[in-house]
């Protein structure tokens, strides 16, 4: 099964829609809409323009066809933002 990018989690838990996404990055709504069913490829000029729209980093929005890891950060509905930090070594 292929992974939803969580930029569509993100913008359903903010209360977004697809249009608001599309005014705000400055891209056609039936682009945003087509990148959404995979009809059109996500450029960087897309995730780019996704990011500065929603003020998140390209790496919290998108999974990387490289290293899709982050991925795991999305489980259940529910988006981790908080990162991985190691426990504090005893003092």
């Amino acid at each position: 099964m292929k992974q939803e990018h969580p930029i569509w989690l993100i913008l359903d838990h903010q209360g977004r829609s697809l249009t608001w996404l599309a005014r705000k990055s400055g891209i056609s709504l039936s682009h945003v809409k087509n990148v959404k069913c995979g009809f059109a490829r996500m450029t960087p000029k897309f995730r780019m323009r996704c990011a500065e729209a929603l003020d998140l980093p390209e790496q919290v929005l998108f999974i990387s066809d490289v290293c899709p890891t982050n991925a795991t950060d999305v489980q259940d509905g529910h988006l981790d933002l908080e990162p991985d930090l190691p426990e504090a070594a005893n003092a």
